[in-house]
């Protein structure tokens, strides 16, 4: 072969790879449809049970990981190296010292964990008895149990609902009624 030839072959090549890359490139639809919030009934069938378990079991990973990290900051079992800042140690809490306004996340984490979980299992006990997955239900209860407890253990008080503020022995009575499910 000689280097005409060589030049017309790269340059061909080089066209079919720009032409095939066109033909790629116009051929993907990138479009995204969001489809919105989905409606509450989607989650009163049968089907959705293992989804609503999985979520309040997300919901208690996410409460603990808060209300864990910034006990073992207040206790001195972990030290910051670092950590400080945006989901680190503050300084408050190097101190000792829980302030209102840098713990109302655990409080919130905890409280959406607690109701994923409760409704959770009043929509599952709302389904015919022959469609509820009792493994499944079990399960969501035990969830349920370690969050209450995890809320009674670790919250100076309990707020139901947009109740008055009560003890923190309500969330330690309801995990043992949750656990003896």
């Amino acid at each position: 072969m000689n280097n005409k030839t060589t030049e017309g072959a790269k340059r061909n090549l080089t066209r079919g790879l720009a032409l095939g890359m066109l033909f790629a490139v116009a051929a993907c639809d990138t479009t995204v449809t969001n489809p919105g919030p989905i409606s509450s009934e989607f989650l009163d069938v049968p089907a959705a049970q293992a989804a609503i378990t999985n979520g309040a079991g997300r919901g208690l990973s996410d409460a603990l990981n808060y209300i864990a990290y910034t006990g073992a900051a207040i206790s001195r079992e972990v030290h910051p190296s670092g950590s400080t800042g945006s989901f680190g140690i503050t300084p408050f809490q190097q101190e000792g010292s829980l302030r209102f306004d840098e713990v109302g996340s655990h409080w919130s984490q905890a409280h959406r964990a607690r109701v994923l979980a409760k409704e959770g299992i009043a929509r599952i006990q709302g389904l015919d008895a022959a469609d509820q997955d009792q493994s499944i239900l079990a399960r969501l209860n035990l969830y349920a149990g370690y969050i209450s407890r995890m809320m009674g253990e670790n919250m100076c008080n309990s707020v139901i609902d947009g109740g008055a503020a009560g003890s923190a022995d309500v969330h330690l009575n309801d995990a043992i009624a949750y656990f003896n499910q």
